[in-house]
Formats: C-alpha cells, structure tokens, sequence
C-alpha cells in the first residue's frame, strides 16, 4: 500500500522509517542533497496537527515504532516511505 505511486519532486514527502544505527542519517542527507528537500524533524508523539506545519515537500527520519494514526497519515498524503536494513 505505501509507495504505489510515482512521486512529483516538487512534492516529494519522505519519512525513513528505520531502527537507529542503520544509515538514516546518511540516507537523509542523500535525499536532502539529491532532490532539494528541507530536512524537517517529526514529532515524538504523532499528531496530525503537527503535519499542517510539514512543507510542501521534506525529508525526515523516525526511529520510533510507527503509531496506526502516522501510518494513516502517511497513506493518505502519499508519503513516501524507506526503512533501512
């Protein structure tokens, strides 16, 4: 269900999804660098308020286990999604 699209770099939304220690950082800046994308941070606890002050595009990193109501977010807003491993 994530990722089923083509994404529009002027609207590109990543969220690496990833357990600590296996390159998020690195993989970040690589999108950051790459696509032109604000490096933005998440919050501890997902609330949807939260992404009314997201940009129009971003990059970011999460190494918290995802919440349903992030994940639903993420689905409906076409977010692309990267895990490490």
């Amino acid at each position: 269900m994530l990722n089923r699209f083509r994404a529009d770099p002027s609207q590109l939304r990543i969220v690496i999804l990833s357990a600590p220690k296996t390159g998020n950082t690195w993989l970040r800046w690589l999108l950051h660098y790459t696509y032109h994308l604000e490096i933005v941070g998440l919050p501890l606890a997902w609330d949807d308020a939260a992404a009314r002050d997201l940009p129009r595009s971003f990059v970011t990193h999460q190494h918290l286990p995802p919440t349903e109501d992030l994940v639903r977010w993420l689905v409906a807003n076409d977010v692309v999604v990267l895990s490490t491993i």
